[in-house]
């Protein structure tokens, strides 16, 4: 959904030849204080976190700046923000839910 809308806000400023550029920065399970602060519990999120790979708000941090350092010439449409394997890892990991 906020894809679909930073696309939409996208087309319009380029209708209106704005030099405005939109980005959206998507990442996944990011270690912030959020979670504690909506409640849930400490050893929930501890668990969370070692459970699955998750990255830290300074991975977050360094995409925006990449993203807003870029020439004028540049748009960076959509950027998926993921953690990367470990070295000694044997590739990705997929999270899968179940609804």
């Amino acid at each position: 959904m906020v894809i679909a809308l930073t696309e939409a806000l996208r087309q319009e400023l380029r209708q209106t030849n704005s030099n405005i550029r939109i980005s959206s920065i998507s990442p996944t399970l990011v270690k912030t204080e959020c979670l504690l602060n909506s409640g849930i519990s400490e050893e929930a999120v501890r668990l969370l976190y070692n459970q699955y790979p998750s990255l830290e708000a300074d991975d977050i941090t360094e995409t925006l700046i990449h993203v807003l350092s870029a020439p004028p010439h540049v748009q960076v449409n959509t950027c998926f923000v993921v953690p990367s394997p470990p070295l000694h890892d044997s590739g990705p990991r997929t999270l899968t839910r179940t609804l």
